[in-house]
């Protein structure tokens, strides 16, 4: 057990309600409360810096359409939403035009008569896919900056996004009160109402620290850009 995986996570839940860790239905109820309590944080529409990512894939030619999924699975992560997208082949590091599907399938239609193939200067985003434009006549490498998607646990050893030092501070408090609500009468109720305190304090916290930046934090340091960027200043 290493600390803050999901198995010290959901023992310390055990044992913070007064349940049995060799129960196989007061671990199941723990698991689900560490779960709860990890997904509904990381979709609380704050924006959290510990959710936000940058990489790169590769667009073919020929396709101009990718779902969020199989990006995800060509980087080995997960992808909540996709903010901006930067050309990053040869001389690039700069922005892709960002547009509505439809306004892009408008200009795809006027210009189809006499319409090449080229390195894409735009795109769209619907239903969690992207559409680039122009259609790429080669591969070109795309700089994505995104937020990841948090999801379930499963494995003991699975280590959650949020950051090391507030994973005990706020899962535990908040699936310890859940655990005790379950059980039910008023002793259990005024620890599991200690537990809530516990957890929006640290939760109010949390958010100072890590969710308070009114500009997005990515980096960029991109192939023909001389200096470092902060996107959106």
């Amino acid at each position: 057990m290493a600390s803050g995986d999901f198995l010290d996570l959901y023992s310390k839940a055990i044992y913070g309600s007064r349940r049995d860790l060799t129960d196989a239905f007061d671990v199941a109820r723990a698991k689900e409360a560490i779960n709860e309590a990890y997904v509904s944080i990381a979709a609380s529409g704050d924006p959290w810096v510990w959710l936000e990512k940058e990489g790169q894939f590769v667009v073919q030619a020929g396709q101009d359409v990718y779902t969020y999924d199989s990006i995800a699975a060509a980087l080995a992560t997960t992808i909540e939403e996709i903010h901006m997208l930067t050309m990053d082949s040869g001389d690039g590091g700069w922005t892709l035009e960002s547009m509505s599907w439809l306004s892009l399938e408008r200009i795809s239609y006027s210009t189809q008569d006499n319409e090449t193939d080229g390195e894409p200067t735009m795109f769209s985003k619907w239903d969690r896919r992207i559409r680039f434009f122009p259609n790429p006549d080669e591969a070109y490498v795309i700089g994505m900056f995104y937020n990841m998607q948090a999801t379930e646990m499963t494995a003991d050893v699975d280590i959650p996004l949020l950051p090391l030092a507030w994973r005990t501070r706020i899962l535990v408090p908040y699936a310890c009160a859940r655990l005790l609500r379950q059980e039910g009468g008023s002793d259990a109720a005024v620890e599991a109402d200690r537990y809530t305190n516990e957890y929006e304090k640290a939760f109010r916290e949390m958010r100072t620290a890590l969710a308070t930046a009114s500009v997005p934090t990515f980096r960029v340091i991109s192939p023909g850009w001389n200096n470092e960027s902060i996107l959106g200043t």
